[in-house]
């Protein structure tokens, strides 16, 4: 399972990383990577974007991005991805709830929160996993008749 960090700094990258490592590796099947947002735009444009869950920020000030664009054009061409919304930005509560998303983490709050929303976003992928290898399977069952 790909998770993807994007954030225009490189510090905030860095550190949630070293909270999911704690839990999520390699050999338990998650590969945990690091974004900019202009490298998550570049991906959504050449259509190559992979991650099954993002943690991303709601505005990326740095690079003049807003991080809810971004996951409205990720919900349009990419549904699969459970986006968890990590920021400082509290007015930004009514923002995200333009988009799909599973959670909304205060930074401040990260270590004791981003647990907490990771089960949820893991589960909602290997639920959504499990009901497409059911539809594919009965696809399969109906072409065999």
């Amino acid at each position: 399972m790909k998770i993807g960090i994007c954030d225009d700094r490189y510090e905030i990258r860095h550190k949630v990383k070293e909270i999911l490592q704690e839990t999520y590796t390699e050999e338990q099947g998650f590969l945990i990577h690091s974004y900019t947002p202009n490298e998550i735009k570049i991906d959504i444009e050449d259509m190559v974007f992979d991650c099954e869950i993002l943690i991303m920020n709601t505005d990326y000030p740095e690079s003049g991005l807003r991080g809810v664009a971004i996951a409205k054009q990720i919900n349009a061409a990419f549904p699969f991805c459970k986006i968890i919304y990590l920021t400082e930005n509290e007015n930004a509560i009514k923002d995200v709830y333009e988009t799909n998303h599973c959670y909304f983490v205060r930074q401040k709050d990260a270590d004791q929160v981003m647990e907490l929303a990771m089960q949820k976003a893991v589960n909602m992928v290997k639920q959504d996993t499990a009901v497409s290898y059911t539809h594919l399977r009965a696809h399969e069952t109906l072409a065999n008749l």
